[in-house]
C-alpha cells in the first residue's frame, strides 16, 4: 500500500494550529505570552 505524503500546506496548517493551542494553554496556566494593547499603552504613558 502507498503511504500518503503530507504536503507543505498541511504542515504549515499543523504548525499554526500547534502554535495556537500552545499559546492558549500557556495563557490558561497564567504565563503571559501575548501582551494586550491596554498594557502597552499603560507602560508607554504611565501618567495619563
Amino acid at each position: 500500500m502507498a503511504r500518503k505524503v503530507i504536503s507543505k500546506g498541511e504542515i504549515f496548517i499543523l504548525v499554526i494550529l500547534g502554535f495556537a493551542i500552545l499559546t492558549f494553554a500557556l495563557q490558561k496556566c497564567g504565563a503571559g505570552v501575548i501582551n494586550t494593547s491596554e498594557d502597552s499603552e499603560i507602560i508607554q504613558r504611565p501618567h495619563q
